[in-house]
């Protein structure tokens, strides 16, 4: 569901306390605005004001599904993941366990990954049984995710703007109405334009164009939910008392369905649950409590504060769920890695283990940290990720949550995961765009305190007014003026360093020889209407096969074999013995050394005899005869 069009900061800034005791000066309870409902908030949307958003995700659609459709036509396969994945859709549309054939007889996908989520996907490839259904869905996330980008971009620019305007006095705006009038008009504008920029930025960066050549993984689920909790945090920081922990709440939400996307992305979770704990504002609270100061008077016992402490910490909205986040994503992650995966697994552990040495990285962080920056690939992919967010978007606290994955990716020693090919980076770009917009608007517009209210009056006056005061303390921050280094920040267009990163985003695409994957739109062979005539031969050579049969083959044809059959890759040897065996001499799964023999080949390798049943231009097709 899209955002809300419209949220106005509070009206106040100071938090919620009563006095409850004698001791300590009364303080007057914080005017609660109501609560909209969610009919209310569906009426207040303006449609103009999504249509920019919604045309540029359309256009991500469109873009996407054109060159996931030429890849299909033109027989393009990465690898064998699309075929796993589309296995797994079909038992799920089934109603059934994920049994992967591909991955080996009776092979379980939860004993891979961890990804529950992916059960979303039955319903959908029941009703359009294809592995092109996936590569859709693929391509939906992603423009879903561009379109919540050009929304909270609008949204956090108008609370800023309207933060901005409650600060000027009448007579500022008496004197200047017609220059106010031209400025409302650009304010208008200068928001959308800001988040198409971004969210076009966002959809053709490398990390999302390399994820859709690599065809459907399931990080795929990870970018709209990134984006819209990133976004709610982005809200947050424009706001201060209810509102912000109302967008605060939204936040921890959309993150915790993240932690089902695969066993990595609930440490992601946990990252992500950190930093709405420090936009909370409360730790400068607890650490007042625990360590009061001297001036304050006697100290109570440590018994007392800690009781203080957790009353705090309970009744101050967005705290405790936040802290929740945290725990929920560490506690999926090791349960995926220690009992889910290895339950399922045939061998009874998780196969990726070794690919990353966390304890030894623990042990030796600084060798650790040496070993990531020690290799030219590493580096290079660092430094692609710094310029796609115009190299601005790492003073944001939310370039904090790339570092997870960032960490076992360069930590491993898989020269695979090293790269900026591949998928790997894809749940990384909403991670970068929305540090970006929160950069661009704290850069522009300054820093807003917390002053989160307490929910009641169960907390000591004493340490209720220390909530007021560090509100108190930090507001005069928001309004000081500017030194010359913000101030000459300030005068920089917003859009200027989002036009930049879309400009290193698209740039490129056009650059002779590009390895970029939408650079071969360009390529008259790629966007052929017409089926060439290895396309026409692998297409017969699916259709030779009957449907209803079990068929093993190699990565030519491999996905497009799914659909009605029992599909083997043709790694597997023994029982149980396809029916039919298809061999691609032209495949690059032989090394150049395809066998000369399809049926004696098939023989050998599975134990039963086998008998030529049909030949396809380059592909030879055996039938299981015993």
């Amino acid at each position: 569901m899209a955002p809300e069009a419209h949220d106005a900061p509070s009206t106040t800034n100071a938090p919620e306390t009563t006095s409850g005791t004698a001791t300590g000066p009364r303080r007057q309870r914080t005017q609660k605005k109501p609560r909209q409902s969610f009919t209310e908030r569906v009426k207040s949307i303006r449609p103009l004001e999504l249509l920019p958003g919604l045309l540029l995700a359309a256009a991500v659609m469109a873009l996407y599904t054109c060159y996931s459709l030429q890849q299909m036509k033109h027989w393009v396969t990465p690898s064998w993941d699309l075929a796993i994945f589309t296995q797994m859709a079909q038992a799920y549309s089934h109603f059934s366990v994920p049994i992967v054939p591909i991955k080996g007889p009776d092979f379980n996908l939860w004993g891979d990954h961890f990804h529950p989520i992916l059960v979303l996907l039955g319903p959908i490839y029941a009703l359009f049984p294809s592995p092109t259904t996936l590569l859709v869905v693929q391509n939906a996330l992603v423009a879903f995710a561009s379109f919540a980008i050009v929304r909270f971009t609008q949204r956090a620019f108008a609370l800023a703007q309207k933060t901005e305007d409650a600060q000027k006095t009448e007579d500022a705006q008496k004197n200047e109405p017609a220059q106010n009038a031209q400025s409302a008009k650009l304010q208008g504008v200068i928001p959308t334009l800001t988040g198409l920029l971004l969210g076009a930025g966002f959809a053709l960066s490398f990390g999302v164009q390399q994820a859709i050549a690599a065809q459907f993984h399931e990080v795929a689920f990870a970018v709209p939910l990134l984006a819209m909790s990133l976004g709610y945090l982005v809200l947050a920081s424009r706001v201060s008392g209810t509102e912000r922990a109302r967008y605060l709440a939204y936040a921890c939400w959309w993150s915790l369905p993240i932690a089902f996307v695969k066993e990595d992305m609930g440490i992601t979770v946990a990252a992500i649950g950190l930093i709405i704990f420090i936009r909370t504002g409360w730790l400068s609270i607890a650490v007042d409590i625990l360590m009061p100061r001297l001036s304050a008077g006697t100290p109570a016992p440590m018994r007392t504060r800690m009781q203080q402490l957790y009353s705090s910490w309970a009744r101050t909205p967005a705290v405790a769920e936040s802290t929740m986040v945290m725990m929920w994503g560490v506690f999926w992650s090791a349960v995926a890695v220690y009992v889910i995966l290895p339950y399922f697994n045939s061998g009874g552990n998780f196969d990726y283990a070794d690919k990353v040495n966390f304890s030894a990285a623990l042990g030796d962080p600084f060798g650790s940290a040496l070993q990531m920056l020690s290799n030219n690939t590493k580096l290079a992919t660092l430094g692609l990720l710094l310029i796609t967010g115009a190299v601005l978007w790492v003073i944001s606290p939310l370039a904090a949550i790339a570092l997870p994955t960032l960490a076992w990716r360069l930590l491993s020693t898989m020269e695979s995961y090293w790269a900026s090919t591949w998928h790997y980076s894809l749940v990384l770009m909403p991670v970068v765009f929305l540090a970006l917009l929160d950069a661009v608007v704290r850069v522009r517009y300054g820093v807003v305190p917390a002053a989160i209210p307490v929910r009641s009056a169960a907390i000591p006056v004493r340490s209720a007014a220390r909530v007021a005061d560090s509100a108190s303390a930090e507001e005069p921050q928001a309004n000081t003026e500017p030194g010359r280094l913000s101030a000459l920040a300030r005068r920089i267009p917003v859009w200027a360093l989002p036009a930049v990163a879309l400009f290193l985003a698209v740039s490129p695409i056009f650059v002779a020889g590009s390895q970029q994957p939408l650079a071969s739109l360009g390529n008259a062979q790629f966007t052929a209407s017409a089926l060439t005539a290895t396309d026409q031969m692998k297409q017969d050579a699916v259709q030779k096969v009957p449907e209803g049969v079990s068929v093993a083959s190699d990565l030519s044809i491999l996905t497009q074999l799914i659909p009605g059959r029992t599909v083997y890759w043709i790694g597997h040897t023994g029982e149980p013995a396809p029916d039919y065996v298809v061999i691609d001499r032209r495949s690059n799964s032989w090394g150049g050394n395809p066998p000369t023999n399809a049926a004696q080949y098939a023989a050998d390798r599975y134990g039963h005899s086998y008998a030529k049943y049909a030949t396809v231009g380059t592909s030879d097709i055996v039938r299981r005869v015993d």
